[in-house]
């Protein structure tokens, strides 16, 4: 603002001047001045100068094809490069150059997978052109936002503002330029909110922090703006439902994807991980096959593929899968978890298994699952591993992780199995309270209960889980076992002779061990019991339950045939050795 200031004291000066000469020029005698009036300055008046207004670096051209490069989606940026195309190079301005290097930028940084050939003239650096020089150097550009050149909120402005972040496409920042990013694509969104560009970059930013939900909402806005859809924001979309484990979301858009590009496999991993997480063994296996396709030599999805065959119970394709990992990949650590569960699921030798989890141990001392199941593998063998018990091996996994129910089912395990039912009994408790209890964990608190007589609490549990389900087995079986303890032999008796009528072999070899308890003789005891094992052979409690009966009559002989199949079963039971031996010596051996 300049202020200029003119008083009349002045002006009558010079007027009264000026007209002096004028009349001694025309001979007049001239008359004596009037007395000059008096004015107080402070009466000027001031007059504002307004100031040059700094036009946007692109306001020459038209508004239509730069709300299409600021929106920013492929399709978008193909219709704005459509129409400023010219043939002639010439004929492009300045602004018009720069524009174009900016659109062909955006496309490679942003959209990898779209194809485009397009042919763009020479332009000198400015501001833009120097922005994405910085960009493909991984140089965050501060310089384009705080410049006069960006403009007054114009398409200069909006593009000060998304360019800098677009390093955040190939590049980790440190928790400041995040910071800077993020603020950056807020202001780009306040100018722009419909973009596809500035959503998505936003949704980066946020995803490299691990802020998925936020992530999520900026791939979903700008997914939502692209009809056609655009492979690498539908990508990420589906990788942040998946960290939010929202798995029927993630292989929805997976399955999208998949659509267009067939042959892209980290669609194809996501989508894997998101079925076997919802436990869809069918549909995972199908993603994984096509995974292998694809990469024939990935370790990993062979061995996903071989514990999926395991939890189908298709033990031999998996092991013949492990074969393959074997010659290939031997320090695999997946390779031992697998190899160890086959051991002892499928070939039934513990001892086999005590050696796998010896070497896996060596290797990954500290790992949780490692220790867990080394702990699963000693108990079952009765034997410890590089030293350690099973008891051992499960706290040294609950102090990585000191909530780990395996472990503590474990513990729970082995206490009850060494007789220190109390002991077994406070963990087990505090593991039901949680609400989050497994069924094995519930039915092994179900067995510690009976064992010190508290079957108010264990009729309880077994009649909650029967009525939740009572088409399952072992709801079933539990529901049986607890009314016998009970002392409700009535409702008992009548419980197993219904459910013998539709049971498979394994349930009726169960449910005539229950019943041997309820016989009012022993030769109807023995009949069941022998009826039993007709069903089963391999079952365990009737083999025992015979054993003892024919220890009491002192028929050693035969009391030492049901007890040799028993340690048949568990052959590294110190327990059932000790009994062998004490029958040997009666039979004179």
């Amino acid at each position: 603002m300049i202020l200029l200031k003119t008083t009349f004291k002045t002006a009558a000066v010079f007027f009264c001047s000026v007209f002096a000469i004028f009349l001694s020029s025309c001979g007049s005698t001239p008359e004596a001045p009037e007395a000059v009036p008096e004015f107080d300055e402070s009466q000027a008046v001031s007059v504002s100068v307004i100031s040059t207004k700094k036009r946007d670096f692109f306001s020459s051209i038209d508004r239509s094809v730069l709300d299409l490069v600021a929106k920013g989606s492929p399709d978008s940026l193909r219709a704005a490069y459509s129409q400023l195309h010219k043939s002639v190079e010439s004929d492009y301005s300045e602004a018009e150059k720069t524009l174009l290097k900016m659109m062909k930028s955006f496309m490679t940084i942003l959209w990898p997978s779209q194809n485009q050939n397009w042919t763009i003239p020479d332009v000198g650096t400015n501001l833009y052109t120097g922005c994405i020089d910085s960009v493909n150097r991984g140089i965050y550009d501060l310089s384009l936002g705080s410049s006069a050149a960006a403009g007054d909120g114009g398409a200069g402005n909006f593009f000060a503002h998304a360019m800098p972040p677009l390093i955040v496409v190939e590049h980790s920042l440190s928790a400041e330029y995040y910071g800077r990013a993020e603020s950056s694509l807020r202001s780009a969104l306040n100018l722009y909110g419909d973009s596809v560009m500035a959503n998505y970059l936003l949704g980066l930013v946020y995803e490299r922090q691990g802020k998925n939900q936020q992530a999520m909402d900026c791939f979903t806005a700008a997914n939502s703006l692209c009809p056609s859809g655009v492979k690498e924001i539908q990508l990420h979309l589906a990788q942040v439902c998946y960290n939010l484990k929202n798995y029927d979301m993630a292989i929805a858009v997976g399955e999208q994807i998949l659509l267009a590009y067939p042959q892209e496999a980290e669609v194809y991993k996501i989508c894997a991980q998101s079925a076997y997480a919802i436990n869809d063994l069918e549909k995972t296996e199908s993603f994984i096959v096509r995974i292998l396709l694809l990469e024939p030599e990935n370790i990993d999805y062979v061995l996903m593929r071989a514990k999926i065959l395991m939890e189908k119970q298709d033990y031999i394709r998996a092991s013949s899968l492990l074969d393959v990992v074997q010659r290939k990949r031997p320090d695999a650590r997946n390779y031992y978890l697998l190899r160890a569960r086959l051991q002892r699921e499928w070939n039934k030798n513990n001892n086999a298994a005590v050696e796998t989890m010896t070497k896996a141990l060596v290797s990954w001392p500290k790992d949780t699952e490692i220790l867990v199941l080394a702990a699963d593998v000693a108990s079952a063998a009765g034997n410890s591993i590089g030293g350690r018990s099973a008891l051992d091996l499960a706290q040294m996994a609950l102090s990585q992780d000191p909530g780990n129910s395996q472990a503590l089912n474990i513990m729970v395990r082995e206490f009850h199995k060494a007789g220190n039912s109390q002991r077994a009994y406070e963990i087990s408790s505090r593991l039901v309270a949680t609400g989050d209890a497994g069924k094995d964990i519930l039915y092994t608190h179900i067995d510690i209960c009976i064992a010190l007589k508290r079957t108010t609490e264990a009729s309880a549990l077994a009649q909650k889980l029967y009525q939740q389900d009572s088409s399952n087995e072992e709801n079933c079986m539990y529901y049986v076992k607890v009314l016998a303890a009970s002392g409700d032999t009535a409702t008992a008796a009548t419980m197993i002779n219904r459910f013998l009528e539709n049971a498979n072999p394994k349930m009726k070899s169960f449910l005539l061990y229950e019943r041997s308890f309820l016989q009012p003789t022993e030769d109807l005891q023995l009949a069941d019991l022998r009826s039993s094992l007709t069903s089963n052979p391999r079952n365990r409690d009737s083999l025992y339950r015979l054993y003892q009966i024919y220890y009491r009559k002192s028929d050693w002989r035969r009391a030492q045939y049901y007890l040799k199949q028993v340690v048949a079963l568990e052959p590294n039971n110190g327990d059932l050795m000790r009994r062998n031996g004490e029958l040997d010596k009666l039979l004179g051996r």
